[in-house]
């Protein structure tokens, strides 16, 4: 719970005593990180922000580093490397389409992965 927030949403769910294991924090921190993780809105839990990682896909290509990029791909990914290429593609007509693609520095499917 949060005192004294002047915006937001405040969610209260009611568990079943079996189902409490769903309450712990580190449980919510994980679906909240695996679902709602480019939410534009902040998420808090207990006072900290859980949704730090911004939507890179929906900034102007210009605006994003090289840094930032291989940061963002080594958290979608999974990665411990940088991208061997990637393409940062926004067309506005007659939809507007943002789109983000990384091509990995190695071929996962020969690893069994």
């Amino acid at each position: 719970e949060c005192e004294g927030v002047a915006k937001g949403s405040k969610i209260v769910c009611e568990v079943r005593e079996t189902e409490v294991a769903f309450c712990a924090q580190t449980v919510i921190e994980r679906i909240v990180k695996k679902y709602s993780n480019f939410v534009a809105y902040e998420i808090h839990l207990n006072g900290a922000r859980i949704n730090t990682v911004e939507a890179l896909w929906m900034k102007p290509k210009d605006e994003v580093s090289e840094e930032e990029h291989t940061e963002f791909y080594k958290f979608v990914a999974n990665a411990y490397d940088a991208p061997r290429f990637k393409l940062h593609y926004a067309i506005d007509c007659p939809l507007n389409i943002n789109a983000l693609m990384y091509v990995p520095q190695t071929h996962t499917e020969r690893m069994n992965m």
